[in-house]
């Protein structure tokens, strides 16, 4: 994550959603939509405070398979790593900095480290 501020998202349109009938998804590189290697990534506001999400989705899934939930604090901003089961259901959640750098082979690697608070 970067330290500039984030605008109001719009949430009326879903741009990251996959298409479940359409071919691979184009590659994205964008400040608050990644997509690439099977995985999108997506900044949201977070709906249980005033915070801002990173939701990530594999391909193909509808529920998010990860949630960086960011927690503003002007002394020490941090934010909550999440894993969810295909219920929807936690299986870990640890805390990282707020400049945790979450990619594909980051939760890769938090994953095989059974769940264990990364770096």
């Amino acid at each position: 994550m970067t330290d500039t501020p984030l605008p109001s998202p719009d949430l009326s349109t879903d741009s990251a959603a996959p298409n479940p009938g359409s071919e691979a998804p184009e590659t994205v590189h964008e400040d608050r939509l990644w997509r690439d290697g099977g995985w999108t990534a997506r900044v949201i506001k977070n709906e249980d405070d005033d915070g801002w999400a990173v939701e990530m989705i594999k391909d193909g899934e509808p529920e998010p398979a990860l949630t960086l939930d960011i927690v503003p604090d002007e002394d020490e901003p941090y934010a909550l790593l999440s894993a969810l089961d295909a219920a929807g259901e936690q299986l870990a959640q640890v805390r990282v900095s707020a400049s945790f750098n979450l990619s594909k082979a980051s939760a890769a690697a938090w994953v095989e480290n059974e769940f264990r608070r990364p770096g």
